[in-house]
């Protein structure tokens, strides 16, 4: 049997949070969040996540500076990251940075069920064993 998947969420707004909480529980997922900057790197540390959703406007701490912090980071580096914000992309200083997330969310255009499915894929993406090229090789034969 398969460990449930344990998700950090941070946010600042305690209304999505509760919004989205609830979904990915029903889901299946274990999830903790986190309402600042400073409070999500404590638990990242702490949990080492199988996800981290990520509001880049936070207190404390922003979002894109907790990015930096952790891309540098062994224990936390290859913890995947979906950005969920209200900030769009090309607002965004340090584009290269937004590169390490693996999805990038605008909290406008989001909803309970897009961000269930954008957890759902990058869940699968992990677990796929076979890669592609190999499949493509069992194809010309």
């Amino acid at each position: 049997m398969s460990k449930r998947k344990t998700i950090l969420f941070a946010d600042d707004d305690q209304v999505l949070l509760a919004a989205y909480r609830t979904p990915l529980q029903n889901a299946g997922y274990n999830v903790v969040t986190a309402r600042d900057g400073l409070e999500t790197l404590k638990k990242l540390f702490l949990l080492v996540p199988d996800l981290l959703i990520l509001d880049l406007m936070m207190p404390l701490l922003e979002g894109e500076d907790l990015l930096k912090f952790i891309s540098c980071r062994d224990q936390v580096a290859k913890v995947p990251v979906i950005i969920l914000s209200s900030k769009s992309a090309i607002g965004v200083h340090d584009v290269p940075l937004i590169n390490l997330a693996a999805k990038y969310l605008i909290k406008q255009e989001c909803n309970p069920s897009i961000l269930l499915e954008a957890v759902r894929e990058q869940f699968a993406s992990e677990s796929q064993e076979i890669p592609a090229r190999i499949v493509s090789t069992y194809e010309l034969n």
